[in-house]
């Protein structure tokens, strides 16, 4: 008998699981076909893909050079389903001091002073429902989300 060779096994697998290949609603699998790089990108789970900026300029930030082809460094990034950073006021500009982590004290203020939270959904999911709670001393309140 016949059979392909497993290296082609491999690739298959892989575009597989990169979800390069997609199977259609009719059953049959079909290879990706995107006019756009940026639209080819697949993230693994837990990890979201770059903005579309960072996704194209990627190799030239890090000072690759791609001898006038196309190429991608770093497309994805590992984040949570949302990430929530506190904004730092600073004397020129806002500036976030990056990603809390689950369950822990992400931003401590002084009485009768404000804080300020930003938090991105990198599902980008529509319509999605923010609620916000925060411990007082031993109670929990629930705050408004503008």
């Amino acid at each position: 008998g016949w059979r392909s060779t497993l290296s082609y096994m491999e690739l298959r697998n892989m575009q597989e699981e990169t979800n390069f290949i997609r199977k259609q609603s009719n059953g049959v699998n079909a290879c990706i076909r995107s006019t756009r790089i940026y639209d080819a990108v697949v993230c693994p789970p837990g990890h979201f893909r770059r903005q579309e900026e960072e996704v194209i300029n990627g190799c030239a930030d890090v000072g690759l050079d791609c001898g006038g082809f196309q190429c991608l460094c770093k497309p994805c990034v590992e984040a949570f389903d949302v990430d929530v950073s506190p904004i730092l006021e600073t004397n020129q500009a806002s500036d976030v001091n990056g990603a809390c982590s689950k369950f822990s004290i992400c931003g401590v203020v002084e009485q009768s002073k404000n804080i300020t939270f930003r938090a991105v959904d990198n599902k980008e999911r529509e319509e999605a429902i923010v609620t916000v709670r925060a411990l007082e001393g031993e109670s929990e309140i629930q705050l408004d989300v503008k």
